[in-house]
């Protein structure tokens, strides 16, 4: 297979990780409706689930694929983008800046993804190459802060508001919902797989990284749909369900290096990548650091539909990625 072709692939796969997921999202809402659930820990279960398959099936399979640095790549680059989301749902918006029209209680939500990555970063640093069997002491130091970092949003009563839904009421039946969210899963964890074999492939014959394309490349493709489910929010002017979208899904993100970890056979994954990670990793930290600093303006222009804090973050993300590329 040449390298057209393994590109041609890798669109294909990522189109549809894309497609389904949304798909997902969909017939998620539907079947929380249908049941009643819809504001309930199941309808929850749900709704998480369709907006983090796609960046679980990819770190996983690459994980089995001995791909560890498309693994972690993922993870830390679905979180960037995911603060880069926050540019997007301005632009989309138009009106002013997003983070004027959010609650402030959203920084909870980011010191706790700020410790979790610190703590993932400093790991890779270090690296700590205990392990329990296969997996890695600091993997199971991570599940700890993100239990207990659950417990603390929980308490806290973050992320527990009802919001009004993005997807109407359809006459699509509950039988009909429940087949087509099974098939969409089952079409995410195969294209998934499918997408993190390419991207591998991608990085062998090119030269790029793995770094680069999980964190990039791959980490685009499975965060597109929670894009998507922003834009989707701020057009109902759901303007806190988007946003705690973004940062629900960048502390559950850390919880997949956990199970990338169970995936990778090779001893502690986070020994196993490259040290580049923790530049993506310190990076978010800054990026997640320039949103609390928006959430707590009082006040902010907007040039060309863009506040001044989202234009910070778009130029953050542009160095993330040239940085990235430039690294072998």
């Amino acid at each position: 297979m040449d390298t057209l072709q393994i590109w041609l692939v890798f669109i294909l796969a990522a189109t549809v990780v894309v497609y389904a997921a949304m798909k997902l999202s969909f017939y998620a809402d539907i079947i929380g409706k249908r049941t009643n659930l819809s504001g309930l820990w199941v309808g929850s279960i749900l709704l998480a689930t369709a907006t983090s398959l796609p960046e679980l099936v990819a770190s996983i399979s690459s994980a089995l694929l001995n791909l560890p640095d498309i693994a972690a790549g993922n993870v830390f680059g679905s979180n960037i983008y995911n603060i880069l989301n926050v540019a997007v749902i301005d632009f989309f918006e138009g009106s002013g800046s997003i983070l004027m029209k959010v609650s402030p209680g959203h920084i909870f939500s980011l010191v706790i993804g700020m410790i979790l990555s610190g703590f993932v970063a400093a790991a890779i640093l270090i690296g700590v190459d205990y392990s329990i069997f296969h997996v890695g002491l600091t993997s199971l130091l991570l599940l700890l802060i993100y239990a207990l970092g659950l417990k603390l949003m929980t308490s806290q009563g973050v992320g527990q508001e009802e919001e009004a839904s993005v997807t109407e009421i359809s006459d699509v039946s509950l039988r009909r919902a429940i087949t087509m969210f099974s098939l969409s899963a089952a079409a995410i964890v195969v294209a998934g797989t499918l997408m993190s074999m390419s991207g591998g492939r991608i990085a062998e014959v090119t030269g790029i990284s793995g770094t680069f394309i999980g964190s990039i490349l791959i980490a685009i493709s499975t965060s597109l749909p929670e894009t998507m489910a922003g834009i989707g929010a701020i057009r109902v002017k759901a303007y806190d369900m988007a946003l705690g979208n973004f940062l629900g899904s960048n502390i559950f993100n850390m919880l997949i290096i956990f199970v990338a970890d169970l995936a990778y056979l090779g001893g502690p994954i986070l020994t196993s990548i490259s040290q580049t990670h923790a530049i993506t990793a310190l990076f978010g930290l800054i990026l997640a650091s320039v949103l609390i600093l928006g959430l707590v303006s009082k006040e902010q222009k907007t040039y060309f539909r863009l506040s001044s804090i989202s234009w910070a973050i778009v130029i953050l993300y542009l160095i993330v990625v040239y940085v990235l590329f430039t690294l072998r």
